[in-house]
C-alpha cells in the first residue's frame, strides 16, 4: 500500500479564460472543481494505475464538507481528520490557447496541537502496512518547518521509504531527515538552491546537490521538458512526449504517484522515472476527472518515453 499525507488539502478550482486581463472583467470559458491537495492527487494516480493507497488529510468547515462530498466520488480509501478550521480553496487560471497558468493558493487553516497529533497518529498506525509514504504539499500556517522531517524520521525507524514533495524550508529540513526520494519541480529547486536551472546540466547539478543534502535520490520535474533523476550512482534524464494540454492541476503529483507505484512493484529508479514522465504527460493530456489521470493514455505514452544516463 502507498500511504499519502496531505497536511494542507484544498478545493481546487480551475477556470479557463481566453486571456487574463488585469483591472477588467474576465469571462470564464470553462470551470472545474475538485477535492485536491498534492497528496490527494498522488492517491488518485496510484489508484488509477492499479495500486492500493490510503490518503490521510485534515478537513474542516463548509469547504471541508464540499471536499468530502467530492472526494467520496473517487472511492479512494482515506482517513480524514476533522478539524475546526476551514479547508482552503485554491484557484488555478489557465489562458486558452497558451501555456500561461496562474495559481492563487490560500494559506489554509491552522491546526491545533491535538489535531496535528491525530493526523500523526493516523500516519503511525498505518505505516506497518505501507510500502511507501508520500508526503506532499505545503505546511498549514503555524506548524514548525521541521514537521515533515519529524514524520520522515518516524517512517525511517519503521523501515518505510518516504517520497517528499514540498518547497522552501520544509524541504530543506526534510532533506536533513534523509528521505528516500525528494521530488521538487524546477521552480522549487531553484528557490532552495539558487541558480537559473535553465539547462539540463544545471538541473542535473541541482539534483546531485539534493542528494548530497540528505536524500537517497532526487527527481526534479521540468514540466513539458520531462524530469531529471540523481542518485549517488549518477544522473538520468527523461524527456516528456508532446501532448495537448487539457489539465493544468497536478502533473507533478501524477509523476510522483507513478514513481511510487513503480517502486512498490520492484522497478528500479530509472524505470520509475520513465513511468513518472509518461504519467505526468498523460495527466496533462486528459481533461480533469474525479479519478485523476488516464491510465490508458499512460500505457500509450510509455513506449515513447526514454531515459538516458548523463
Amino acid at each position: 500500500m502507498i500511504l499519502t499525507l496531505t497536511l494542507n488539502p484544498c478545493i481546487d478550482v480551475e477556470v479557463e479564460v481566453r486571456r487574463l486581463i488585469r483591472d477588467d472583467v474576465n469571462r470564464v470559458v470553462s470551470k472545474n472543481r475538485e477535492a485536491g491537495g498534492k497528496g490527494i492527487n498522488v492517491s488518485r494516480v496510484v489508484q488509477a494505475l492499479g495500486g492500493k493507497t490510503l490518503a490521510i488529510a485534515p478537513i474542516g468547515g463548509h469547504m471541508g464538507m464540499d471536499f468530502l462530498n467530492r472526494f467520496s466520488q473517487t472511492r479512494i480509501r482515506a482517513k480524514l481528520v476533522s478539524i475546526a478550521g476551514e479547508t482552503r480553496m485554491n484557484i488555478n487560471i489557465h489562458e486558452a490557447g497558451g501555456r500561461v497558468h496562474t495559481r492563487l493558493n490560500a494559506p489554509g487553516p491552522r491546526l491545533t496541537a491535538r489535531e496535528l497529533q491525530q493526523v500523526m497518529d493516523a500516519v503511525e498506525r498505518n505505516l506497518p502496512r505501507a510500502a511507501l509514504l508520500v508526503i506532499s504539499g505545503s505546511l498549514p500556517p503555524g506548524l514548525p518547518a521541521g514537521t515533515y522531517a519529524e514524520i520522515i524520521r518516524v517512517a525511517n525507524r519503521r523501515g518505510v521509504r518516504v517520497i517528499l514533495d514540498t518547497d522552501g524550508e520544509p524541504l530543506r529540513r526534510g532533506l536533513q531527515a534523509k528521505p528516500f526520494l525528494v521530488k521538487p519541480n524546477v521552480h522549487e529547486a531553484r528557490r532552495l538552491l539558487g541558480g537559473r536551472l535553465e539547462t539540463t546540466r544545471a538541473v542535473a547539478r541541482a539534483a546531485r546537490r539534493l542528494v548530497q543534502m540528505g536524500a537517497e535520490a532526487a527527481v526534479i520535474s521540468r514540466g513539458a521538458q520531462g524530469a531529471v533523476l540523481a542518485t549517488a550512482e549518477g544522473c538520468w534524464i527523461s524527456r516528456s512526449p508532446g501532448v495537448p494540454r487539457r489539465n493544468n492541476v497536478g502533473p507533478g503529483d501524477a509523476l510522483a504517484g507513478a514513481i511510487a507505484v513503480a517502486l512498490s512493484r520492484g522497478l528500479d529508479l530509472p524505470e520509475a522515472l520513465r513511468w513518472g514522465v509518461a504519467t505526468g504527460a498523460a495527466h496533462v493530456a486528459c481533461p480533469p476527472t474525479p479519478n485523476g489521470c488516464c491510465a490508458r493514455q499512460m500505457r500509450r505514452l510509455l513506449p515513447k518515453v526514454t531515459v538516458r544516463k548523463l
